[in-house]
């Protein structure tokens, strides 16, 4: 009977990882934004790297790797952020992975227009609008329906840039 014993399950525990961590179930996630300035120029923002972490040394690096200035600047309630010039959030987002400084899923990239997204096709989405392409012509509502999350605008502004020809 004492075998029967052993083999009982032990009663499952959900909260375990949250004990683990910090706070009560929260991730300490890594925000990469980017700020509008003026015209075409943006300010991305890195906030939520650990405390322990040199920032300075970070920014230094940053700065090297992209070519582009930037700043730490600290805040009230969310502490020191990085600062930097230009659209860098997938760059920086690679560096702090590539680094050892976060783990990628610990990241999160903020999206602050339909513009970038409708820039970032996969290869199967651009390889699936050209074969419907083809085989429907300029349906975009029907080439739409067979790509979830993007709409029949997104897919004819990305095909119209990337493959229409000037008639001039």
């Amino acid at each position: 009977m004492v075998e029967l014993d052993s083999q009982i399950p032990t009663a499952f525990d959900p909260f375990a990882e949250a004990k683990d961590s910090a706070g009560p179930g929260v991730k300490e996630y890594v925000h990469i934004r980017t700020q509008q300035r003026n015209g075409k120029k943006s300010l991305t923002t890195v906030q939520g790297l650990k405390k322990e972490f040199s920032y300075e040394k970070i920014l230094k690096d940053l700065k090297k790797e992209f070519c582009c200035n930037g700043n730490v600047v600290q805040d009230e309630v969310l502490g020191k952020v990085i600062q930097l010039q230009g659209d860098q959030r997938k760059n920086v987002s690679n560096f702090l992975v590539k680094a050892g400084l976060v783990k990628k899923d610990l990241i999160k990239i903020h999206v602050t227009s339909s513009r970038d997204s409708r820039q970032d096709f996969s290869e199967d989405e651009e390889s699936l609008i050209a074969k419907m392409f083809s085989l429907v012509g300029e349906r975009w509502t029907l080439i739409a329906g067979r790509i979830p999350g993007r709409s029949p605008e997104e897919i004819e502004k990305y095909w119209t840039s990337r493959y229409s020809t000037s008639s001039e």
